[in-house]
């Protein structure tokens, strides 16, 4: 039994117990709000199956026709997850819109707070262990009981303020209203899910975060490699699929750039265990060069590519862009902006980045750095 396959094994026995009881005390009680929470409840059920299911086919190898494994499953099962918690959502809001109005009892608040506390205590389980290992099909599954923490807060509400409708007539729709809210938290809870994990499937790379500071540290670590021109990183379930453009000496042998590369890969592939496929395109490396001041020089054209209508009003050398600093810029027509440098790093320095919008009769008149404690003139 793998690591996911035993958090969810937890799970499904705290669920299990949980809908139960809700769905039980609920249909006794004929509390339509904890009904509906244990619905939820049983919900998790599901994609706790859904999870371990998913798991054991995102871990199947590599074959002719998905030479990248199978590591997406995870993602369509996250989806699959998502679906179920939105019908499941738009169910409950129908069966409370259309239940009779009742009065919860004592038993419904103190089974409520039973499952504030146990499902609290199993959602913080399930998303840690799920960051953890790095597993999306936890973390969704977490998030979903984190959910069902919130629509068990609802209904203990709910319970509470029918006691008092006795005083106050409009609380005795309390649980009916707590039952519309559960719903709408459950459907909250699986768009979130759907969104995150169709981003991915369209593939979303990873653009910030430990693991991709440790890369670019790796990377620039062997002292061949003089930059870093690309570096595309993403998810593919359990593992990760990095490509990258680096610069190398152009004095190097076709076969030196080779040895070095597999070097990087299998160093790459050894610090960070979750790497499985990397691909390495090597550019010649160009410095500035010093140039007498009587001689032309080069066009930057060497460095990056401009278009026709583009043109260069300033120059900044930076050589670490997680210094404390700010990039100023300042327009003709008076518009300024200040920018902090490190969101001018990029993994690719030959596609222009976009940092200021113009009027249609303004254009940029300078751009200097700035420690943020200077005055502009």
């Amino acid at each position: 039994m793998n690591n996911v396959t035993k958090v969810m094994s937890v799970s499904i026995i705290t669920n299990t117990f949980l809908s139960l009881i809700k769905i039980i005390i609920g249909f006794i009680c004929k509390s339509s709000a904890l009904l509906a929470d244990g619905v939820h409840s049983f919900s998790d059920l599901l994609t706790d199956f859904f999870a371990i299911i998913g798991n054991i086919m995102a871990k199947k190898p590599a074959d002719e026709k998905h030479p990248y494994g199978h590591g997406k499953i995870e993602y369509l099962t996250s989806i699959g997850i998502s679906m179920v918690i939105i019908i499941l959502g738009l169910t409950i809001i129908n069966n409370s819109m259309h239940s009779k109005v009742v009065m919860s009892s004592l038993i419904v608040s103190i089974v409520s707070l039973i499952t504030i506390t146990l499902k609290y205590l199993l959602s913080e389980y399930i998303i840690r262990k799920g960051k953890k290992l790095e597993n999306n099909i936890l973390i969704a599954s977490g998030k979903e009981s984190r959910a069902d923490v919130i629509s068990s807060l609802v209904v203990f509400i709910s319970a509470i303020l029918s006691v008092f409708s006795k005083y106050i007539e409009v609380f005795k729709y309390s649980d009916k209203i707590a039952g519309i809210i559960v719903g709408i938290l459950i459907i909250r809870t699986g768009f979130l899910i759907l969104k995150e994990n169709i981003s991915i499937i369209l593939g979303e790379q990873e653009i910030k975060g430990e693991t991709l500071n440790k890369i670019r540290k790796i990377i620039l670590n062997n002292k061949d490699i003089k930059t870093i021109d690309e570096l595309i990183i993403l998810k593919f379930g359990h593992c990760y699929k990095v490509s990258m453009e680096v610069s190398m000496n152009p004095d190097l042998t076709l076969l030196e750039c080779h040895t070095i590369v597999d070097k990087l890969e299998k160093k790459l592939k050894k610090e960070v265990e979750k790497i499985e496929y990397i691909t390495v395109h090597v550019n010649p490396y160009h410095k500035l060069e010093e140039f007498k001041w009587k001689e032309l020089g080069k066009h930057i054209s060497y460095l990056i590519k401009l278009s026709p209508d583009e043109k260069i009003i300033g120059s900044i050398l930076v050589k670490n862009f997680q210094l404390p600093l700010h990039v100023v810029l300042a327009s003709q027509m008076g518009q300024i902006k200040r920018v902090n440098l490190s969101d001018f790093e990029v993994t690719r320095f030959s596609k222009p980045i976009k940092c200021m919008n113009l009027k249609k009769d303004d254009s940029l008149l300078n751009v200097g750095l700035t420690d943020g404690h200077q005055g502009i003139v």
